[in-house]
């Protein structure tokens, strides 16, 4: 019986176009906010890796609550937020907002009060990437002349993106 040498290449190939969709279809949706544009960001569920307390090693520590976050060190506490979201990028990596609750005055120091903090009630940004269950980087949303702040969620989202030129050094961290 004479075989075609197509005969032989349709098992492989065959194989091969499967094994390809198996891994399209179970990595799952990966969100880019700077991708897409129309993406929402969520709140976190009880079993999230980025609830925790998390330190680097210059003594900056992040407090990440299902709802809230606060910054601070051993230098007393800086920002602090509530109304938590979170816009994932991948399973390791993505953008967390936060409505001010205590912001930095025009003298460096900070205050839950908006006339002396005016970023009080307004939203911030926290990106972060490497995330496993005992370590992650984590960088504020800074740039020099950038927006320290946005009125609302939506804004916030279009402005404070690593496209736009935040989120250029990050803290490297490890839960406590």
């Amino acid at each position: 019986m004479k075989k075609s040498i197509f005969s032989f290449v349709r098992l492989p190939v065959a194989v091969l176009l499967l094994c390809f969709a198996f891994v399209l279809t179970s990595c799952g949706p990966m969100v880019n906010p700077q991708n897409n544009p129309t993406a929402t960001p969520v709140a976190l569920n009880d079993n999230s890796k980025l609830i925790g307390t998390w330190e680097s090693s210059f003594g900056e520590i992040y407090a990440i609550a299902k709802t809230s976050l606060s910054n601070g060190g051993s230098w007393g506490d800086c920002y602090a937020g509530d109304n938590l979201v979170v816009l994932a990028e991948t399973e390791t990596s993505g953008i967390i907002f936060i409505k001010y609750t205590r912001a930095m005055t025009a003298d460096y120091k900070y205050s839950t009060d908006a006339s002396v903090a005016p970023d009080v009630g307004k939203w911030y940004a926290l990106a972060y990437k490497n995330l496993t269950d005992t370590s992650l980087s984590i960088s504020g949303a800074y740039k020099a002349d950038g927006k320290s702040s946005e009125d609302s969620l939506e804004n916030a989202v279009k402005e404070f993106t690593v496209d736009n030129g935040y989120f250029g050094t990050y803290s490297e961290c490890v839960k406590k």
